[in-house]
């Protein structure tokens, strides 16, 4: 949808609100049509049910100079409407995902949910989906965290939370939603496939009569094709630098163009933002921190301060690039940020949400009982080797321990930790059979030893079955010399 302007020079983007039937949509459109200034279309309803849309247009804010024109629409939640459903999700740059959050609807999210994504991620530049989390005022709505579970939608999807019978949440989700739209513009135009064209439809009342011309039988061209539009590049917003004592990353109210992947870094951005941050420096220049929650890792080299923000901007698309290559060897959740500093410079961060690593696969073994432990610890030592050859015998990166090694999806080791800066090309995936030399053997036993005595000093009646567990699991796999150490570091030390 997103496109060109050329006769009113705009950018021209369309932010669709889809969610379950009553879940809040018309409202929220209701609310932000008041909150702008503007006036707000309604297409045919039925007993209060949207069977069409509503639509709002709204020119407001710059992007490469240009003014941003924001078509609003909402979609029909019901089922039967699905057709018109999907079509307005396929035209849009970005969805708000209006969600009810009253435990009784979490099927209804789910499945409405589950539709979306998979329309999101149909197209070659995804669409950004934000979660407004709605009816948060009510005191049966279940938490965030169990919304966001329900959904499926992970930590790379934004969320906010709203009341939009009272207005509260809903421009802010807004705004969020248009920075959304706006990655995707980018990315668009870094592809070359963002057309010079006017909009196909310049008001509700002609995109209601196109769609009952459609369903009448007649065909609709929603989008002709144009050549691409050459724009140049550009700073963007206006950059705003932060006074605070000490960098830290930004909230996702950052440019596009200072963030990657431009779609899910945004939301992995807003996501952490939402945690207070504690930020320390080291003695080398380095920034490192830790949300409060836990959830999200942060991190600045001292090499990565930049005095002007195109020569970041350079460096991010760099190290972008890299990331990208290494993706099949990284933990998701991760994004990359140009953030300004206080110090009147440009730092770039990692963002990296927190994955559950082999240390605390570790914590689980003294709590396992006869083979079950020693199968455990075993499965564990040999995820570790060969991490170590992924890792580290690549040279992907220097050096791996049991809190920076987690499991893919598919059961393969990744790198959970922050990855070096101004590291050059991604060797390639090590053609190795797994198994670790004897000087990684050495550090595996060694990391997995003082993993396991810190665990069983506060349970140290599990030692004796942790030993017997050891035992059965080295006789069955053939790695009794493997045993012998480990045993031998648990009674000796």
């Amino acid at each position: 949808m997103a496109r060109i302007d050329p006769d009113r020079a705009q950018i021209v983007i369309r932010l669709v609100y889809d969610g379950p039937a009553k879940a809040g949509k018309t409202t929220s459109l209701r609310r932000l049509a008041g909150s702008l200034g503007v006036d707000m279309f309604s297409a045919p309803e039925e007993d209060g049910r949207t069977l069409y849309f509503d639509w709002l247009d709204y020119v407001g804010g710059l992007y490469e100079g240009m003014p941003i024109r924001c078509q609003v629409l909402s979609a029909p939640g019901q089922q039967v409407l699905e057709s018109r459903r999907r079509l307005l999700l396929e035209s849009a740059d970005a969805v708000v995902f209006v969600a009810d959050s009253r435990p009784e609807r979490a099927g209804e999210n789910g499945r409405a949910y589950a539709a979306l994504h998979e329309i999101a991620e149909s197209h070659e530049v995804p669409i950004g989906i934000v979660i407004q989390a709605n009816k948060r005022d009510l005191p049966d709505a279940v938490s965030l965290d169990e919304l966001r579970d329900a959904l499926g939608g992970g930590f790379s999807v934004a969320m906010t939370e709203a009341v939009a019978d009272r207005g509260e949440g809903v421009r802010e989700t807004f705004v969020l939603g248009v920075r959304l739209a706006l990655d995707r513009v980018r990315a668009l135009r870094s592809d070359g496939t963002l057309v010079a064209l006017a909009p196909e439809f310049e008001n509700g009342a002609q995109l209601l009569a196109s769609m009952m011309t459609a369903e009448s039988g007649h065909a609709i061209e929603w989008s002709a094709g144009a050549s691409p539009a050459r724009t140049g590049e550009g700073a963007g917003a206006a950059l705003a630098n932060d006074a605070s004592s000490h960098p830290r990353p930004s909230d996702a109210s950052i440019p596009p163009g200072l963030v990657w992947p431009p779609v899910q870094g945004r939301a992995v951005v807003h996501e952490a933002a939402r945690d207070a941050i504690d930020l320390r420096g080291d003695e080398s220049g380095s920034w490192n921190g830790v949300s409060t929650s836990g959830r999200w890792t942060m991190h600045s080299s001292s090499g990565a301060a930049f005095h002007d923000v195109e020569h970041g901007r350079e460096a991010l698309i760099a190290w972008a690039r890299w990331h990208t290559a290494a993706s099949s060897r990284l933990s998701s959740g991760r994004a990359i940020v140009l953030a300004p500093s206080g110090e009147g410079e440009w730092r770039l961060w990692q963002i990296v949400h927190a994955s559950q690593t082999l240390r605390d696969h570790c914590r689980d073994v003294v709590h396992l009982a006869g083979p079950a432990a020693g199968e455990k610890l075993f499965d564990i030592f040999e995820l570790y080797s060969q991490a170590f050859e992924a890792l580290v015998s690549s040279g992907l990166v220097d050096d791996i321990a049991l809190d920076t090694v987690a499991i893919s999806e598919h059961g393969t080791p990744v790198y959970a930790g922050h990855c070096q800066w101004g590291a050059g090309a991604p060797p390639a995936r090590s053609d190795g059979d797994g198994d670790a030399s004897a000087k990684h053997r050495s550090i595996i036993e060694r990391d997995l030893l003082a993993a396991l005595r810190a665990d069983l000093a506060a349970t140290p009646e599990g030692l004796s079955d942790l030993l017997a567990g050891i035992e059965a699991a080295a006789e069955r796999r053939g790695q009794l010399h493997v045993a012998q150490s480990l045993r031998q570091g648990l009674l000796n030390n």
